[in-house]
C-alpha cells in the first residue's frame, strides 16, 4: 500500500518525461506504467485515459517552468532585458542538462505536443494553448513593467511586444531543437535580447 499513495504523482512525473523525449503518440500506457511502476487498474483509477494524464501532466510540466524559470526570472529586480537575461539563462541551462543527461535536446515540452497534436484534440491544443498564454502574461507585465518605469515608450504595445518576443522563443526552441546544439540557443537568445534593446532606445521624451 505504501507505493500507491503516490501513484498518480508517479505517473505525472513518467508522463512529463517519457512524453518530453519521445512523443504523446510513442508512448502508451502500458510503457507509462511501466515505468512509473504502477498497474494498469491504479492507472485508470486516477486518469480515465492517456489524454487525461497528459493534460495533467502539462499542467505539472507549466508549475515546474513557472518555479524554475519564469518566477526567478521575472519577480526579482532588474531592467526589462535583465529580466529576459535570466529567463534565457535558467531555460538554457535546463537544456544543457538535457543534453549533457541524454545527447539529445529536447525542446519545449509544450510546444512540441501542440505542434503533435493540435489538428487530432481540441483538448490538448487548448490547454497548450493556455500554458502559452500564462507565459505571455509574464513576459507582458515584464514590460508594462519597464513602460511604468520609463525604460520604454508608453506608445509601445507591451501585448504585442509579448507575442513576438514569445513566438520568437518558440521559433528558438525549434530550432535549438533541430540542430542539437545549445549553442544554437546561446546564439538567438542574444538575439531576442537585441529585440529588446532596441526597445530600449525608444525611451519616451
Amino acid at each position: 500500500m505504501g507505493r500507491t499513495s503516490d501513484a498518480r504523482e508517479r505517473l505525472i512525473r513518467t508522463a512529463m518525461e517519457l512524453i518530453w523525449q519521445n512523443s504523446y503518440h510513442a508512448v502508451g500506457v502500458e510503457a507509462l506504467c511501466r515505468k512509473a511502476a504502477v498497474n494498469k487498474g491504479s492507472f485508470y483509477h486516477f486518469f480515465a485515459s492517456k489524454r487525461d494524464l497528459a493534460l495533467a501532466s502539462l499542467e505539472a510540466t507549466w508549475h515546474f517552468a513557472e518555479q524554475h524559470s519564469l518566477r526567478p526570472a521575472f519577480t526579482m529586480d532588474g531592467s526589462l532585458r535583465e529580466r529576459f537575461a535570466r529567463f534565457f539563462a535558467l531555460v538554457t541551462e535546463v537544456n544543457r542538462q538535457d543534453h549533457i543527461e541524454r545527447g539529445l535536446i529536447g525542446g519545449c515540452p509544450f510546444g512540441n505536443l501542440g505542434n503533435e497534436m493540435s489538428g487530432e484534440d481540441k483538448a490538448l491544443r487548448d490547454k497548450v494553448q493556455s500554458i502559452f498564454m500564462r507565459y505571455i502574461a509574464y513576459f507582458e507585465d515584464a514590460i508594462r513593467e519597464a513602460i511604468r518605469r520609463g525604460e520604454i515608450s508608453a506608445a509601445l504595445d507591451a501585448g504585442k511586444i509579448a507575442r513576438l518576443l514569445f513566438t520568437y522563443w518558440q521559433g528558438v526552441f525549434l530550432l535549438t531543437k533541430t540542430s542539437n546544439s545549445i549553442a544554437t540557443m546561446e546564439e538567438l537568445s542574444g538575439g531576442a535580447l537585441r529585440i529588446l534593446d532596441g526597445l530600449t532606445n525608444e525611451v519616451a521624451v
